[in-house]
This record gives C-alpha cells, sequence and structure tokens, in this order.
C-alpha cells in the first residue's frame, strides 16, 4: 500500500513540476516577443525623429531659396505677362461704406484680464 501510494505522489510531483517549467519557458518566450517589440518601437522613433528633421529641413528658408536658385527655369513675370483686370461700375456703387469697416477688437473678460493695458509701440528718437 505505500508503493501506490509513493508513485502517486512522485507522479504529482512530476507533473508540478512540468508545469511550472512550462510556465517559466511561456514568461522568456513573452520576455523576448516584448523585447523584440521594444526594439521595433525604439527604431520606428528614430525614423521618425529623422523624418521629422528632414521636413523641418526642407520647409527652411535656406532650403527652398537654394532649391530656387539651382533651378534654371525661375523667370521674373514681364509687363506683358500681367493682366489688369477692371472692376466694374456697379460693384464700386454697390458698396456701403457702413458696412466696410476695420477689423474690431473683440475681446473676452477673461482675456482682458490677462493682457496690458496699451500696446507696446517703437517711440521715435528725436
Amino acid at each position: 500500500m505505500r508503493l501506490p501510494k509513493f508513485l502517486t505522489v512522485v507522479i504529482l510531483v512530476t507533473l508540478i513540476a512540468l508545469i511550472y517549467v512550462q510556465l517559466q519557458v511561456e514568461i522568456y518566450e513573452y520576455a523576448y516577443k516584448g523585447k523584440k517589440r521594444e526594439l521595433a518601437l525604439k527604431e520606428l522613433l528614430d525614423r521618425k525623429s529623422h523624418v521629422l528633421y528632414n521636413i523641418n529641413n526642407m520647409e527652411s528658408v535656406q532650403y527652398l531659396g537654394a532649391r530656387l536658385l539651382t533651378q534654371d527655369n525661375l523667370q521674373f513675370v514681364g509687363s506683358d505677362q500681367m493682366v489688369k483686370l477692371a472692376i466694374p461700375v456697379q460693384l464700386v456703387e454697390n458698396i456701403n461704406p457702413a458696412i466696410v469697416r476695420t477689423e474690431s477688437k473683440k475681446t473676452s473678460f477673461l482675456a482682458s484680464l490677462f493682457t496690458l493695458k496699451s500696446q507696446a509701440e517703437a517711440k521715435p528718437i528725436k
């Protein structure tokens, strides 16, 4: 009677050990997958920063100026290529000066609390 009980315990311990080893293998597998994803994410972030740098560099004034200077077909518009458009008299007569105003400054109460009383303007030197 002791032998079957001993074999049962040995088999049970072996199964528990196999399950434990299987769980440890899965943990390492997920860790490797996570590391791989982390490296891929880091590579994508590096590529993103390179692309953003290139975009900002290509939008810069220096790049655009150099690009325009290297073009051979760049020409200035001559007076013979310009078209003058005449405004019809009816449109000029229909314009109401009361409607055409300068842009009014509308600010909210909260915005007016945080602004200066007068705008800073340069004063001429006498």
